[in-house]
């Protein structure tokens, strides 16, 4: 199978993809654990002297870290999306997908990677996220793709990696 697309990095569309990519991909349902535990925190400052301020103290500091470290790490992503807008310098974007791997060209350089360099694909609502390891290579809007070549890529094996 061969599939090319051509298509415009905007900042919308990048702000989005990394916005489903943290939270569809990375974070999942952590976050779930993150209200349970500011919860069990609301909790036992209510209950007061009768669980222990210690432990109120540890669930709410606890609570506090883990949501400091993915808010960081948000915004991490967002400047690696910035980044990435800067590096195409306006270009429009070429993806080709073919059996021996994936090609991305604009007007600031083109990369080639096979599918054996690929960690896996990742999938959000409006994405198909190529990654290597857990790193995003790209992220292709699921509106330039049609319905066999999603599935094509979901098909795909990546090997040991």
């Amino acid at each position: 199978m061969q599939f090319e697309t051509r298509y415009k990095v905007t900042e919308s569309l990048q702000s989005k993809a990394v916005a489903q990519l943290f939270f569809s991909v990375y974070l999942k349902r952590k976050w779930i654990g993150v209200v349970l535990l500011c919860l069990a925190a609301l909790l036992s400052v209510l209950a007061g002297a009768a669980i222990g301020f210690a432990l109120t103290g540890f669930l709410a500091a606890l609570g506090f870290v883990l949501t400091w470290m993915w808010v960081r790490s948000y915004q991490k992503l967002q400047q690696q999306g910035r980044a990435y807008i800067e590096a195409l310098n306006g270009s429009e974007l070429s993806v080709t997908l073919a059996d021996s791997g994936v090609l991305i060209a604009s007007a600031a350089g083109s990369q080639r990677v096979a599918w054996q360099q690929l960690g896996g694909i990742a999938e959000s609502k409006d994405f198909i996220i190529l990654l290597i390891d857990r790193n995003p290579l790209i992220c292709l809007p699921k509106n330039i793709l049609n319905a066999e070549v999603i599935e094509w890529l979901r098909q795909l094996d990546f090997g040991s990696n």
